[in-house]
């Protein structure tokens, strides 16, 4: 094999591997929330060499209605979703074949009707924070520990369980319903009702033990 023919051989190969694509950070640029699809600017140029040898760079076109991949399990057991803006921040994944039949099908042994690899059109996003703002963001939902903290990672009021709630408010209104007022007792009789209400353990605490608010 002559020179020419193996430099031609691995320009060929690098131009085939320049085509491959498989994951790039993206932006958002629009979000369809009853979808769940965003259009999504790649964001990190293309880069290539020019048959001079020089590097000439150009913008990604914007990849329209890409899935976007929410925790959730397929079973319908969980899942958790949240809106989307322009210029939030996404890792683009490209997937190695068609995702059109298993879009449209949703089955775990898909048949793809078009041999395309690693197109654009088949791009799917996962939303991300790459710059240490995720904890901290108004809004933010944070796991730490054993802890879910809503708000913040500093949220630290402990939210309120409902029905434990509801029951020392049916505690305290059963306790006034059977007060008798005495009349010029000055009170004496309320508070000895109270403090025998007080004396039973009310009120007990209401606040989660592991959910965090602010």
């Amino acid at each position: 094999m002559s020179f020419d023919e193996l430099d031609a051989l691995q320009r060929l190969a690098r131009a085939e591997v320049a085509r491959v694509r498989t994951c790039i950070p993206g932006v958002v640029t629009a979000y369809d929330q009853s979808t769940q699809r965003a259009d999504v600017r790649p964001a990190i140029r293309h880069a290539y060499r020019d048959a001079d040898g020089s590097v000439s760079q150009e913008q990604h076109p914007i990849i329209p209605g890409c899935p976007v991949l929410f925790p959730a399990s397929s079973s319908g057991g969980f899942s958790l979703a949240w809106p989307l803006s322009p210029g939030d921040e996404v890792l683009v994944l490209v997937a190695e074949r068609s995702i059109d039949e298993w879009q449209a099908e949703g089955n775990t042994d898909t048949v793809p009707q078009d041999l395309r690899r690693f197109a654009l059109s088949d791009a799917m996003v996962l939303p991300v924070s790459t710059r240490g703002a995720a904890d901290t963001a108004s809004g933010a939902i944070v796991v730490q520990g054993s802890d879910v903290r809503l708000g913040s990672s500093s949220a630290s009021q402990a939210v309120a369980l409902g029905p434990v709630v509801d029951t020392q408010l049916a505690s305290l209104e059963a306790a006034l319903a059977a007060w008798v007022p005495v009349p010029g007792d000055g009170g004496t009789a309320l508070k000895t009702l109270l403090t025998s209400l007080i004396g039973t353990g009310w009120p007990a605490a209401t606040g989660a033990t592991k959910t965090k608010a602010e």
